[in-house]
């Protein structure tokens, strides 16, 4: 895993992206030679730059994102990338026959772009399936030993034997028993006590420890650990290790004193500067571009059912301010009436025909863009709950009310990481998310929300 502006990216993700990039814009360069040289063509007639390169590759990536295809949690069969390439160049072809329809400057003719995509196509597919067939031997494997043998143990072996990415082999545990909780790893993976810690390290040939004891007092081999480190060996936290790993903050067992001194949740000014201006730009531009898709939403709830097209609700904003959230109403008037302040589930009989519809595509949210140019809101951050479950959530969840130190978003890191969320064990698992984009804030991640956001709304996942 490697770090890029404070988020952990898999190695094979940033290898399979740059070597896209290369090809992709190899091939557009190549299809301009050879359509006006190799061919003995004439250059005079020819139209082509750096512009029209960028585009060229810009849309290839971006197609190949949206079939998860810079995903690597999962080993795909050959089978499964070949339909997604095949899926995914269509979508690059469309795309940018449609882009040079509307921006005829970035076209690079139909001569280059024929010879382009078909080079790129040949060349994608080979080293895609070359990626595929060698993904176990690129990988750098680290000898893991965990130290612990409890719950949180047996939670870090599942994440090294679930995920190909990791490049972690898993050695065995360290333990003597002595955990105030039940031991959950198989009795045959432990390989020693803690007082032999620094032998079995050497005769393991171990690269990371991690430090997975369910309580330290009195069970932490503090010189063992310190030995280990001065030779050269990882040490990680337990917290820390599955941050990095799965993209969201452990609260179980969370320590105050790591959120104290762990690394992160500094927001400079000009951080906080250049955020709000992307707020206020990209809110402009999509009220633009979105408001004959809001006419005709209007028209169309105002048809169906009797009532305000828009729907008033009070929400919980930064430093836990409530504000009026807007959005275009998706049930029917006073859904609420008899039953109260509820989640809404899936096949929510409450919800309209047209209601399921802006739900699944994500129209319902637009109106939040005027919530967003008023400073209440910005584009990505935690979604903001409702006061009635805001204060429901801090009395069963820990450090809930800490996703309230930034202002929520119309779109965010849990959002296009996790489901909807309808009860407390979503809203536990969704705050893990928000407590990592808190910490690790930064425009870098913003623009993977931006990009997963897209995804989310072309494929309609997760709305109810």
């Amino acid at each position: 895993m490697l770090r890029l502006f404070k988020h952990y990216i898999s190695i094979n993700t940033v290898l399979a992206f740059s070597v896209d990039f290369f090809l992709l814009f190899w091939s557009a360069y190549m299809g301009f030679y050879l359509r006006f040289y190799g061919f003995g063509g004439d250059t005079g007639s020819a139209d082509f730059g750096w512009l029209n390169a960028l585009a060229f590759v810009a849309v290839g990536q971006f197609s190949i994102f949206l079939l998860d295809l810079y995903q690597f949690e999962a080993r795909l069969r050959l089978s499964q990338l070949f339909r997604r390439m095949v899926i995914a160049f269509l979508v690059f072809a469309i795309s940018l026959t449609s882009i040079y329809y509307f921006v005829p400057s970035l076209a690079m003719g139909r001569g280059v772009f024929v010879i382009a995509l078909g080079l790129s196509v040949l060349l994608l597919f080979f080293w895609r399936i070359s990626l595929t067939m060698s993904q176990k031997s690129l990988r750098v494997q680290s000898r893991v030993a965990v130290l612990g043998a409890g719950s949180s143990a047996a939670m870090v072996a599942d994440l090294i034997q679930m995920d190909n990415t990791l490049g972690c082999e898993l050695v065995g545990f360290i333990s003597e028993g002595e955990e105030f909780e039940p031991i959950a790893v198989k009795q045959e993976k432990i390989l020693g006590g803690k007082k032999d810690l620094l032998n079995i390290v050497q005769r393991q040939k171990v690269d990371k420890i991690i430090v997975a004891l369910s309580d330290r007092r009195g069970a932490f081999p503090l010189r063992a650990i310190l030995d280990c480190k001065m030779r050269g060996v990882e040490i990680y936290d337990m917290p820390s290790f599955y941050e990095k790993m799965t993209g969201k903050i452990l609260i179980r067992d969370l320590r105050p004193s790591w959120l104290i001194f762990c690394d992160g949740f500094r927001r400079t000014e000009l951080t906080q500067l250049v955020k709000r201006a992307s707020d206020i730009l990209l809110s402009l531009l999509l009220l633009v571009f979105s408001a004959p898709i809001m006419m005709i939403t209007t028209l169309l709830i105002k048809t169906e059912s009797r009532g305000p097209a828009l729907f008033r609700q009070e929400r919980v904003g930064e430093h836990g301010k409530v504000f009026t959230l807007v959005k275009f109403r998706s049930m029917s008037v006073d859904a609420e009436k008899e039953s109260g302040p509820v989640w809404a589930g899936q096949g929510d009989a409450r919800v309209t025909r047209v209601g399921r519809f802006i739900r699944k595509t994500r129209i319902d949210e637009l109106p939040q863009l005027f919530n967003i140019l008023k400073g209440e809101m910005s584009f990505i951050g935690p979604r903001p709950e409702r006061p009635h479950f805001v204060s429901q959530l801090q009395e069963k969840i820990p450090y809930y009310s800490q996703r309230h130190t930034v202002k929520p978003g119309l779109t965010g890191w849990a959002q296009v990481r996790y489901q909807y969320g309808a009860t407390v064990e979503d809203a536990l698992e969704k705050l893990q998310y928000d407590l990592y984009y808190i910490k690790n804030m930064s425009i870098f991640l913003d623009a993977l929300v931006i990009f997963d956001t897209v995804k989310v709304v072309l494929f309609g996942k997760g709305a109810r």
